[in-house]
């Protein structure tokens, strides 16, 4: 066996493990907030969050910044990947997706 393909080889070993560990904890998504959330998040535009669901998602959301599962739960839609979901409490979340959580128009 060559030096290359050892390399390959463990390259390869490390790439499984992540893969693994990745499959155990759950997806990571992008969750992009807008003007009007960034009020509780401290200005901050977006963060990267492990969760399988909505439901999961806003959940550590809510950790990261309390007050923000309330907020989010009623009159919020989610847009996954460019889908708008009314209702997606417990819609799933794959690895690397883009959220984004709509306030509600109102006006007239």
């Amino acid at each position: 066996m060559s030096i290359d393909s050892e390399d390959r080889s463990e390259a390869e070993d490390r790439s499984a493990g992540a893969s693994t560990a990745r499959a155990e904890s759950g997806p990571m998504v992008r969750v992009h907030f807008s003007a009007g959330l960034r009020t509780l998040t401290g200005g901050v535009a977006d963060v990267e969050v492990e969760a399988g669901s909505v439901r999961r998602l806003l959940a550590e959301l809510d950790t990261r910044f309390p007050g923000m599962a309330e907020r989010l739960s009623s009159g919020t839609s989610v847009a996954i990947d460019g889908e708008i979901i009314a209702d997606a409490l417990y819609e799933p979340l794959p690895d690397g997706a883009e959220v984004h959580f709509l306030d509600a128009l109102s006006g007239g």
